[in-house]
């Protein structure tokens, strides 16, 4: 073959081009993988549960915030299930928002925790809720309405107390569950007045059975004190036991 080509007085050339364009600075030493991360963020996703604790297990509440880093925010759906996606890789802290919590309900066990979020991975955080009850009552057929503002009512084992309002109705509010005791200050009773029944009520307080409303009852004392009698008049002096001489009738006196 070569001597073919010399014969021919023809030559043969290969000629190989290459070329390499860049833009900007050149890619970092690491490599291209951290290059990506810090310009395009690496995202995981945050869910779970919102639920309260009843007799019958747990039960899901709907409608309650949940926060990531106090801005990206989820309500709690019918299941009571969460979801936030898009949260960057790395540290967080997920709270329930406390500030917009309906006024029945508070935290259980925790309202903040921080969670680490993974690249592409869903990281889950449960929260605990505890639904807040009330105690009423009335006074009954109180003999003097007006004077019932007097009376002091405690709730043990607190240390709570209230008064009666002007129609006889008072209450506790945002209570856990749990047992208690309304109990009557006795000593404040209204003048003439005095209760019939017990002052001290026992209650227990259980979210899938409301408790009644408490009784006191008040009726009229128509039990009176015996009443001491005193004259205001003169009490009569002694007869003297020595007759003086010269009364009428003549003789001497004597001696009795």
């Amino acid at each position: 073959m070569p001597a073919t080509f010399g014969g021919l007085g023809q030559w043969s050339f290969f000629f190989r081009l290459s070329k390499q364009i860049h833009w900007g600075k050149a890619l970092p030493a690491e490599g291209l993988d951290r290059y990506t991360a810090e310009r395009i963020p690496i995202t995981g996703i945050v869910s779970g549960e919102v639920y309260e604790l009843t007799s019958g297990g747990k039960r899901p509440v709907a409608g309650i915030p949940v926060t990531v880093d106090g801005s990206r925010a989820s309500l709690s759906n019918a299941s009571g299930g969460y979801r936030i996606e898009g949260v960057p890789e790395g540290p967080h802290e997920v709270a329930l928002q406390l500030m917009e919590l309906p006024a029945n309900f508070e935290p259980g066990g925790n309202s903040a925790q921080t969670v680490v979020v993974s690249l592409r991975r869903t990281t889950r955080l449960d929260f605990e809720l505890i639904r807040l009850s009330e105690v009423c009552g009335v006074f009954l057929d109180a003999p003097d309405p007006q004077a019932l503002g007097n009376l002091v009512i405690h709730l043990r084992p607190t240390t709570r107390y209230t008064t009666p309002e002007p129609d006889g109705s008072f209450c506790f509010h945002n209570l856990r569950p749990g047992s208690y005791t309304v109990e009557l200050d006795t000593i404040a009773l209204p003048p003439l007045s005095r209760l019939s029944g017990l002052a001290s009520v026992p209650v227990r307080l259980d979210l899938d059975k409301p408790p009644g409303l408490i009784e006191f009852r008040l009726i009229e004392d128509t039990k009176t004190k015996p009443v001491r009698k005193k004259s205001l008049q003169e009490e009569p002096q002694p007869v003297p036991r020595k007759v003086q001489q010269g009364l009428p009738g003549g003789g001497e006196g004597r001696q009795l």
